[in-house]
């Protein structure tokens, strides 16, 4: 073999080396890129402060609005009784009756319409930090539509001392969160409910009721 074939081979391998190495170092690259990017994310999913979520804030609202609406109740530490079920009884005429009173009333009853659309049920409003128990559908039906029963007898003889069944809806709020407007609906027996859309304001830190908008109903 002549010194012309043996620096062409020596010249090959060489390249081929190199080449090889190349590839080795784009891996490392690579590998090392990989390795960066998962010890950010680490670092970014370490305890943080913890948002405020809707729900938590919906919560909150209700609880204030159950002790100031039922305040002898919650004083005597009697479970409140809430349907399962969140309605609103009518929503006509409540955005036209809240801009009349003002930009802030307006934002809170569109966001509670927002937040009502559809159905929907007690968990969308978060747990309420309250003592309170649910009136599931189910037991809707048991008491109160089966034949031959009183459904209020039977009503009472499971939750005594009762003020009857609390119907809500989920709160809209100004975006400034100084007024809020939620459903609330109050039934304890055949002839005796009423409800309706109650509006709230928050004066020093505390919701205070401020009337009611829209079309309620007395029984």
């Amino acid at each position: 073999m002549g010194a012309n074939s043996i620096c062409c081979c020596a010249g090959l391998h060489v390249s081929a080396g190199f080449n090889t190495i190349r590839k080795a170092e784009k891996r490392m690259k690579r590998s090392l890129i990989i390795i960066i990017a998962i010890a950010l994310l680490g670092c970014q999913t370490g305890p943080g402060p913890i948002a405020t979520t809707p729900n938590h804030t919906d919560a909150l609202f209700v609880e204030q609005v159950l002790r100031l609406e039922f305040a002898e109740a919650v004083s005597q530490d009697i479970p409140l009784v809430i349907d399962q079920e969140l309605s609103i009884f009518s929503k006509a005429g409540v955005i036209a009756s809240a801009t009349r009173l003002g930009k802030d009333y307006a934002e809170a009853a569109r966001d509670l319409l927002r937040k009502n659309k559809g159905s929907n049920t007690l968990d969308s409003i978060g747990t309420i930090p309250l003592r309170h128990s649910v009136l599931t559908e189910q037991e809707v039906k048991t008491l109160f539509q089966t034949e031959g029963k009183d459904g209020w007898k039977a009503f009472y003889m499971i939750y005594a001392e009762s003020p009857g069944i609390i119907t809500l809806s989920r709160p809209g709020f100004s975006k400034d969160g100084t007024v809020a407007m939620i459903y609330l609906g109050n039934q304890s027996n055949w002839l005796a409910g009423r409800g309706g859309i109650r509006v709230y304001e928050k004066r020093n830190g505390k919701w205070t009721g401020a009337g009611s908008i829209g079309r309620g109903y007395v029984s």
